[in-house]
């Protein structure tokens, strides 16, 4: 482990390095549980393969001691790495998952199983009020509603009601190939910072593009 003051520059950098990426991953309705799975299992896959010795995969133990977590978990994510064809269900955000009720839930679809159109409060009907307490607790229903028209996810309608328009809570449209294109050039360059930090003495620094390494 570095010692202390190069652990708090370490964390410090990496605060900063993950600013952007955060700001992509709200902007995509990506939770803090959903980055939090996705770096435990990459934690458990790096040490895995660049800790091991002669050439072979760490052992669990020794991944436990790297990564912070238990043994348990250890081989739990490790079994999972192996498939990769498991989707990832991810964690649903509380407008994720009052979207997913509105579509889903009987209490809020008409006779033909389509979503009602509610009203935003009020007394004797199913409103989206009550939607929101009972599936997005502890969110103030109003502010659930401009989120939601920001994302582009329900509308009003006359009468004082809501329609819904989308299944999935996304705040902002993002382009599919740019998102993968930002995820190959962040490794990259992750990838050559990490070189320059730890080569040996006889290894050649590379091009970072953005200054010089001494």
């Amino acid at each position: 482990m570095a010692d202390g003051p190069i652990r708090g520059r370490v964390l410090e950098a990496l605060g900063q390095a993950l600013e952007p990426v955060v700001l992509l991953l709200l902007r995509s309705g990506i939770t803090w549980k959903d980055f939090a799975d996705v770096a435990k299992e990459k934690f458990v896959t790096v040490a895995t393969e660049s800790f091991g010795i002669r050439g072979r995969p760490t052992n669990i133990a020794r991944v436990a001691i790297l990564s912070g977590l238990d043994r348990r978990e250890v081989a739990k994510l490790r079994r999972a790495a192996k498939e990769p064809g498991a989707a990832r269900q991810g964690y649903m955000s509380k407008p994720a998952q009052l979207l997913q009720a509105w579509h889903h839930d009987a209490r809020y679809l008409d006779s033909s199983g389509n979503p009602k159109e509610l009203g935003i409060e009020g007394a004797g009907e199913v409103t989206f009020a009550e939607l929101a307490q009972r599936y997005a607790p502890g969110i103030p229903f109003v502010a659930m509603v401009k989120e939601l028209r920001a994302a582009g996810a329900i509308a009003d309608v006359a009468g004082n009601r809501l329609r819904v328009l989308k299944r999935h809570y996304i705040p902002r449209d993002l382009n599919e190939n740019l998102i993968r294109l930002w995820g190959s050039v962040l490794r990259d360059l992750a990838t050559t910072f990490e070189h320059n930090v730890f080569r040996g003495k006889a290894d050649p620094a590379r091009f970072e593009g953005v200054g010089e390494i001494a």
